[in-house]
């Protein structure tokens, strides 16, 4: 009998999240019972536990992470539950990138916080084209139910100042609002240089 896909469930707490020691904290034991009662609870089987304690959401370069990671471009993963999305991590576009990794191996993404499935569908990325902010204003019209916006512009004078001033103007109007600068000139370039990254590593590991 051909076993089931893995039901991922992924916990993470950061230093900044209060990790004060070498053990595993009180709030990865009641995220693990918070993921584990909702898969349970909505029919998902053969449970896995990935589990980054005392790690930052800034770096995607943890153990338990990259493993699920692995197991999902792997063909191993059906569902992967998280309390919610910013246990992922916290740089805008890598989860971004992981989400459309778990889009096009055919994983749903469901945050248990609020119980929406295929979170990666609540996300959508909008090209302003160049500082125009006539297509969000836009978009947001047509979307009502939206309520954060990010705002990833080019890392140059330009954009920064169009960034910030965006940010405050649509803060203005309700919405909650933050900036996530590249490291390169854009997110093009950032997107480009984990792509080529990604590419080295699988090459590399070939050679070994």
């Amino acid at each position: 009998m051909k076993e089931s896909k893995i039901t991922a469930l992924y916990e993470r707490l950061s230093v900044d999240d209060g990790y004060t020691d070498n053990t595993e904290s009180n709030s990865i034991q009641n995220q693990k019972l918070q993921l584990e009662e909702y898969a349970r609870a909505n029919g998902f089987t053969n449970i896995t536990y990935y589990t980054d304690d005392g790690e930052s959401g800034r770096f995607f370069d943890r153990e338990n992470y990259v493993r699920m990671m692995n197991d999902i471009e792997n063909g191993k993963v059906g569902v992967c539950i998280v309390k919610d999305v910013s246990r992922i991590g916290r740089d805008y576009i890598r989860v971004g990138l992981c989400m459309e990794t778990m889009r096009i191996n055919g994983v749903r993404l469901i945050n248990a916080a609020t119980g929406d499935m295929d979170a990666w569908k609540k996300h959508s990325r909008l090209s302003l084209g160049g500082t125009n902010h006539t297509p969000l204003d836009f978009f947001l019209n047509q979307h009502k139910t939206v309520k954060e916006l990010v705002f990833c512009l080019d890392n140059d004078s330009a954009g920064r100042t169009t960034a910030v001033s965006l940010a405050r103007k649509y803060a203005d109007k309700g919405y909650y609002t933050r900036l996530e600068l590249p490291t390169g000139k854009d997110h093009n370039e950032d997107l480009q240089a984990l792509k080529r990254t990604k590419t080295h590593n699988i090459r590399k590991e070939n050679y070994i």
